[in-house]
Formats: structure tokens, sequence, C-alpha cells
């Protein structure tokens, strides 16, 4: 891939996928260590020379989807995808799939390989982007020269983004790996490594023992919107809503936020704090939570198949993820389940001014929101372990208040 053209806007964006690897420094890059060779610190290794001549290219197109696959010998299968369907959120990114295999040692030594994306994207010198922390929150990350490439890798959990004043490029992971911006409109992250030598940190050996590996990603780029929000309305929002819980309209769309009760410090008056978009939120929730497919088999050929299985009776908000819903044990017999289970709900923070034209019909929890096969009687607030009980029970789920960016874990009484 070498640029985008999307399809609301005719702009084409430079987004160029590479791949090269950093060669280990001997003895100090390992299982635990990340540190290229100081000799060739600015020399990337062009891994795919070598399988050249073992290359092709399968093209496939049609009404549902288009993509583009190229095979590197059994070392590398890249595919890029986009999808066509109308009215559909999954239409607005680009699948991108690596499979990667290293073959037997001493086959591609020394050699630690990642996926870099070049774009025009100015996101300043010395450039600037955002990783994850565990899902949760996204911390700026700036280079820093004199620490080289291994003090500017991050680790990120979900997903990181570079910016500038126009368009956001969103990489969604499907695993952890390790992420950087070397260079102004570059991104890159680790796809696997091979270090034949000890890092001295305790494994005794160095990383021969690779697998075939898939790595999944979703590039998204996204226009950047700048909302003002007049004084005068944020104090009479205020004023109406004791809570903190705020809401933002825009047209038809209501869009909620946590205003602050105290001034906020010069780093977040400066724009130190950042979060992804909502649109970015679910497409990586689809990416690590993918549905399950189930193929039956009958020999009568009369099998009636559910498409779909509901679990609640109305759908949860757009910022809100099921993390997990698992049966306490009973207290006498601990090998028996009880009629009590733990819910963990997750208030994914967003940012409104991030393709802001992405939206979904809930905005809260509606009342009466309960299972569809079975019947809580009672939401009890507990800690996030479930030890401990924080609040009274709620007679409604709708009563329950989540801030932003919080976790919240109920202990529910089945009927």
């Amino acid at each position: 891939m070498k640029s985008v053209t999307r399809k609301h806007s005719p702009k084409i964006t430079q987004c160029a996928i590479q791949f090269a690897a950093y060669r280990s420094a001997q003895f100090h890059s390992g299982a635990y260590l990340f540190m290229p060779d100081p000799n060739e610190r600015d020399i990337e290794k062009d891994v795919l020379l070598q399988y050249k001549e073992q290359m092709s290219i399968i093209i496939t197109s049609g009404a549902v989807s288009s993509e583009l696959t190229v095979l590197y010998g059994p070392f590398l299968v890249h595919t890029v995808r986009i999808l066509h369907i109308e009215n559909s959120s999954l239409s607005d990114g680009i699948y991108i799939e690596n499979e990667i295999d290293f073959e037997s040692p001493p086959k591609n030594r020394e050699t630690e390989l990642f996926m870099r994306i070049v774009s025009d994207i100015q996101n300043g010198d010395p450039p600037e982007f955002y990783s994850d922390s565990n899902g949760f929150q996204m911390q700026k990350r700036i280079k820093v020269e004199r620490i080289g490439i291994e003090g500017n890798y991050f680790p990120i959990t979900t997903m990181a983004y570079i910016q500038d004043e126009a368009m956001r490029l969103s990489l969604l992971t499907n695993h952890a790996q390790g992420a950087a911006s070397w260079q102004p409109g570059f991104l890159e992250v680790m796809l696997d490594r091979r270090t034949l030598y000890d890092d001295s940190r305790g494994m005794g050996e160095g990383l021969v023992d690779n697998r075939k590996t898939v790595n999944k990603f979703w590039l998204l780029l996204e226009d950047v919107q700048h909302i003002s929000v007049k004084k005068e309305s944020h104090k009479r929002f205020e004023n109406e809503n004791t809570s903190g819980d705020d809401v933002f309209e825009k047209g038809d769309v209501v869009r909620s936020f946590n205003v602050p009760t105290e001034p906020l410090p010069e780093s977040a008056k400066k724009g130190e704090f950042s979060r992804p978009s909502l649109y970015a939120n679910q497409m990586s929730n689809a990416l690590n939570y993918p549905v399950n497919v189930f193929i039956l088999e009958d020999e009568n050929l009369e099998l009636k198949v559910n498409t779909s299985i509901r679990l609640i009776n109305t759908q949860l908000p757009c910022d809100m993820h099921l993390l997990t819903l698992r049966t306490q044990p009973d207290v006498v017999y601990s090998q028996f389940p009880s009629i009590n289970a733990l819910l963990v709900l997750h208030r994914q923070g967003y940012d409104c001014s991030i393709n802001n034209k992405f939206t979904c019909k809930a905005s809260h929890i509606e009342e009466n929101t309960n299972f569809v096969h079975v019947k809580a009687k009672a939401w009890k607030p507990m800690s996030l372990s479930g030890i401990s009980q924080q609040d009274v029970p709620y007679p409604d789920l709708a009563d329950a208040v989540i801030p932003p960016m919080g976790l919240q874990t109920f202990n529910i009484t089945l009927i």
C-alpha cells in the first residue's frame, strides 16, 4: 500500500506500508531486552530481499470486499483488505493481516522484524505519538534522540496513533506489541524477533523457537474537528447536572462527557490528555473480542441455526463495554454454581472531536435493562475484585452512574 483515497473525500493521503528489520546486538538484545546493533543502528535490514524470487501477488475483488495478498515465500504473507458494505462502519477502516514464519534457525538470525506506516501526517519534530496503557487510557510519547530507537519503543495493548491539526492515523492491534514513531509521519510496530544470544536476564538462551504467528490490524484515518463550547452553556449545564456528567448536543446526536468540577491543571489546558474516537473504540472491541462462529453438521439437513443470541433486552450505551460476566460458585459447595454472578462494565472514554460523524443509537442505560433468558432482581455495586460491597443495591441498572474511563463491578442475583 502506498496511499489511501477515502470515499467521502477526494483527498489522497500518503500512507505507505514498509517491512524492515533491526539487526540485534549480540549478547545484548534477547528475550527481555531490545537493543539493535549500535554499529548498524541507522541501517535497516531488508529482510524481504532474499525472498524476492519467491514473491507472488493475489488480488481478490467482489461485491463484499477487495483484498491484495503478497506472499514472500514462507516468510511473510501480507494482506490488505477493504470492505464495500454500505452503511457499515467496517467500510471506513483498512484491515491488515500479517502471517510471519521465521523458518528454522539459523535463517533470519539477529532479526527484529517490524511493520512501518509512512504517512504525510505532521506529528511534530521531534515526533510524538500516543500509546495505550493496558487498553484503558492513552499516553503521549515524545522521541528522545539520545536514548536511541530502543529507548523510544513503548508497549501498546490495543492501539497507537499519530495526529496533526487535521487528521489522526490510528493503528489497532489484536494483541500487545511494541510501537515507535522514530521520524515525523512514521508509526511502526514490532512483529517478531529472533536473537540467537542471551541477554543475561535469566533465560539462559536466545529467541530461537519462533512459531508461525498472525498479526491483525485495523488502520483508521479520521478527521479532527475543532469543537468549542461557550462558557455560558458550560456553566448552565454544570448547574443543571450536579453529578458532573454533561451532554454536548450537535445536531440530532447527543454525546456524553465528563465536566470537571475543579479548575484544570496547566497540563490539561495544553491538551496533554488524549483519547481515542468512539469509532476507534468500537473497532478495537470488535478486533479483540471477535464474534464466535460455530459450524454444525446434521444428517437430516433440516438444522435450524440461530444467527445470533441476545444477552440483554436493550442495547448498552455506545461507550459501555461489557468486560466480564462470570458465575459465582456456591458458598457451601464450591464446585457448583450459585444464583449470583459478577458483571464488570467499562465505560470507555472517547474524544468527540475525532470522527464525530460516527454515532450509535444508545446514549445511556435504559430503564428495565435486564438479561433475556434470566432476570436479575438486584444489582449490588462491588469493588473491582468483587470482594466487598460499595453501595446499596440498585433496583435497576439504569440507576447506576459509571463515570467515563471508569470500571464498575456488580454482584447480580438471578431469579
